[in-house]
């Protein structure tokens, strides 16, 4: 009988802890992206307003390698919070998204908080043929040939560094290459200074990868 009432007790003492504990939850897609894809995450908890953390971005290779770090804080009406990542740049391989403690909280079994990212690098799908380099009289023509691209199009946006935004992001027709099944693009975009524009390029798989001309 007394064997019986510990073992009850013990389990009457599980189920308090763990209807008490506060939970966690991250959520982060897409979980596969190319690169220059921006990872978009959401965050839902019951902890108590107030309660803050670090939601944070890293390279995983032989060591972790910290990208960024957003302060995030549950707020009273503890509705979704949401948080996103620029993967501009960066490598393909393995990522990891983790919320990181400002102190010591106690976590119920059922949170999550790490989400594996995995990042592809497309760039090798893009040829670019018009020069990197333009003066602004004849700039700023965008010409190149993207992988097995037929005729499905490509979508491109342009942002000076000083100019700012300055085209699209809009879908411009490809012609397919009899030869290769590439398809083949060109598009002058008007610009009006001297400047360095981004050219962000994108299909209906993601991003592909991000150019950088040089208009003196």
């Amino acid at each position: 009988m007394k064997k019986f009432l510990c073992i009850f007790i013990l389990l009457l003492l599980a189920l308090v802890g763990s209807a008490s504990a506060y939970n966690i939850n991250l959520n982060c897609s897409p979980l596969t992206i190319p690169v220059g894809q921006t990872i978009k995450c959401s965050i839902d908890s019951n902890f108590p307003a107030g309660t803050s953390f670090n939601l944070n971005f890293y390279q995983k290779q032989y060591t972790a390698t910290l990208i960024s770090s957003q302060p995030m804080t549950i707020q009273p009406n503890q509705l979704t919070q949401y948080a996103l990542f620029d993967t501009t740049g960066l490598k393909g391989g393995q990522y990891d998204v983790e919320i990181a403690w400002n102190g010591v909280a106690a976590i119920g079994s059922d949170s999550v908080t790490t989400q594996l990212i995995t990042m592809t690098d497309r760039s090798g799908d893009l040829t670019i043929t018009s020069p990197t380099t333009q003066n602004l009289a004849d700039a700023l023509v965008i010409a190149g040939s993207l992988k097995n691209g037929g005729n499905s199009g490509i979508q491109i946006s342009v942002n000076g560094a000083s100019a700012g935004q300055v085209f699209g992001p809009l879908y411009i027709g490809t012609t397919p290459n009899i030869q290769t099944g590439d398809g083949d693009f060109r598009q002058i975009v008007a610009v009006t200074q001297p400047d360095d524009y981004t050219v962000k390029f994108s299909d209906a798989n993601g991003a592909i990868t991000s150019v950088v001309f040089h208009v003196v």
